[in-house]
């Protein structure tokens, strides 16, 4: 009986220990383009944000931005141009 008890014991206290993350995807789509947002926050409160942004290729060329976000609150950006 001992051992039973000591079991729901050892795994009631492993189940509160299980880390979850969440990760939220959001995409708009306009005529000129598409936004896509990638929220990520894990249990900690670490929050990471990435926005993607895509024009459309009126001109023949296409320009891509990318913004991410730390949970630091560090932004960094990168913007690719092809033709």
């Amino acid at each position: 009986m001992k051992r039973i008890a000591l079991t729901f014991a050892a795994l009631a206290f492993a189940g509160g220990a299980v880390a979850q993350d969440t990760t939220t995807i959001k995409r708009t789509e306009t005529p000129f383009g598409d936004k896509t947002t990638v929220t990520r926050e894990t249990e900690d409160g670490e929050i990471t944000r990435r926005s993607t942004e895509t024009t459309g290729s009126v001109t023949g060329c296409e320009t891509r931005s990318t913004t991410r976000t730390n949970e630091d609150g560090d932004t960094t950006s990168k913007t690719t141009t092809r033709c």
